[in-house]
């Protein structure tokens, strides 16, 4: 741990409106105290919540969902989509940047998991499993003051909603060594047949104080000097934040799966430069999309392939542009 927190504060939620929910969590990472770690537990009720930089369409399967009463929102955190119901926890660490260390939050997790029987370790980008089944994917937002960590633990999850309202690659699954979303992903009551969340949410609060060293106490809104709830639940209700742009047959879109991610890239091009881009990605890099225009558009291809990136997959974003360019007059 790079510094010691002062104390936890614990914060868990009774809503089950994503937006409201991820807001909220939003709200703990612009106004997070210099000395302390927060520590947030939530649940969504019949929700996908999709990552910064994919695309719902592809997705999820979006007319199918919403008729059925679901709800689709778009985090602010890189990574890939998750579906959400009443019967999985999910949990937020939000620490200022002297204090966050996110192998710490990682033991909170695997730790509570212990003390109820359950021996987690942690693979791959980020994710918890047991016996090699996944329980907890995880995504991370960086802040210049404060970082964000958070993930959802599967506790009894209707895995055939998941299957059914998500759409994953077969790429995807494929470098996963599975062949559906069912034989990769287990729920935490397969292990521990009477768990529920309520007993989760406790045994993670009962080890905070310890793996911080800190006092761990009751978490109060009012602590946060943050008056952005509002305006940030309108921009994530909204169509534009959750749909984004889409590429239309202008576009040429190319795609590939890198070992950070998988990437979807649709770009315009006149000449030899590169006039609109858009990028879809599961990248747990929530700014590569803009770090992407930033670099491209505007650029020629000759511009683009002279340049060395340090950021390596934004390097691995340009070879992908680079060897599928096909130039339009559009």
């Amino acid at each position: 741990m790079q510094g010691l927190p002062k104390k936890v504060l614990f914060f868990q939620s009774e809503c089950t409106d994503p937006y409201k929910n991820i807001a909220f969590e939003y709200g703990l990472l612009q106004a997070c105290p210099k000395d302390a770690v927060a520590v947030y537990l939530w649940q969504n009720d019949h929700s996908v919540i999709i990552g910064k930089n994919q695309n719902a369409w592809s997705e999820v399967h979006v007319a199918e969902f919403l008729a059925d009463g679901g709800r689709i929102a778009r985090r602010f955190s890189g990574g890939g989509a998750v579906y959400h119901d009443l019967k999985n926890l999910n949990f937020s660490f939000v620490a200022p940047k002297g204090i966050y260390d996110k192998a710490v939050n990682f033991q909170v997790i695997i730790r509570a998991l212990a003390t109820l029987g359950i021996n987690a370790e942690l693979t791959g980008r980020n994710d918890l499993v047991v016996d090699g089944k996944k329980i907890s994917g995880n995504a991370f937002k960086n802040e210049r003051h404060a970082s964000l960590h958070h993930g959802t633990l599967l506790i009894d999850v209707d895995v055939a909603k998941m299957q059914k309202y998500l759409n994953v690659s077969k790429e995807k699954l494929a470098t996963k060594g599975v062949k559906s979303v069912s034989s990769r992903v287990a729920n935490l009551k397969t292990f521990k047949p009477d768990l529920t969340a309520e007993r989760l949410a406790q045994a993670i609060r009962r080890v905070c104080g310890e793996v911080f060293n800190a006092p761990c106490v009751d978490g109060r809104e009012e602590d946060f000097a943050w008056d952005g709830q509002r305006r940030t639940e309108e921009l994530l209700r909204s169509a534009e934040w959750i749909f984004g742009r889409v590429a239309d047959e202008d576009f040429c879109v190319v795609s590939k799966r890198f070992d950070w991610g998988g990437v979807e890239l649709a770009y315009k091009a006149q000449g030899d430069v590169i006039k609109d881009l858009l990028l879809f990605s599961d990248s747990l890099d929530e700014g590569l999309g803009q770090l992407a225009v930033d670099n491209f558009v505007g650029k020629s291809f000759s511009q683009i392939a002279s340049r060395a990136f340090d950021h390596q997959q934004l390097q691995d974003v340009a070879n992908l542009l680079l060897q599928n360019y096909k130039p339009l007059t559009a």
